[in-house]
């Protein structure tokens, strides 16, 4: 996790997870809902993925709603829905995180 440029939780209940391994990593862990949001609000002022990131841990604030139920032992039709909230989070963020990246960048080595 102490390399790790973005940590993203399904739950508000894993962060602690997180931070119990590395506290420094708080400014780089956020709910996925959370930075899908954020990301798209602010992907337009960001140089960077690290820009976006710190813009991120900047104007992140939680909703309700921004934790995503896991479907473990639930119904097939549970298991599609959590995978198609997970891809409607996914997609924006990558997006997001390579409209970051600097003109003429093919992204980290």
């Amino acid at each position: 996790m102490r390399a790790a440029d973005l940590i993203l939780c399904m739950a508000a209940e894993h962060r602690p997870f997180v931070l119990s391994y590395d506290r420094a990593a708080a400014g780089r862990t956020f709910l996925l809902a959370t930075f899908a949001r954020v990301a798209g609000q602010w992907d337009w002022l960001a140089t960077s993925p690290a820009g976006l990131v710190a813009l991120a841990a900047e104007h992140a604030r939680e909703q309700d709603g921004d934790d995503i139920d896991d479907p473990l032992g639930q119904s097939p039709d549970a298991y599609a829905a959590c995978a198609e909230r997970l891809d409607g989070l996914v997609t924006p963020v990558i997006a997001a995180l390579v409209k970051a990246l600097p003109v003429g960048s093919t992204g980290p080595p």
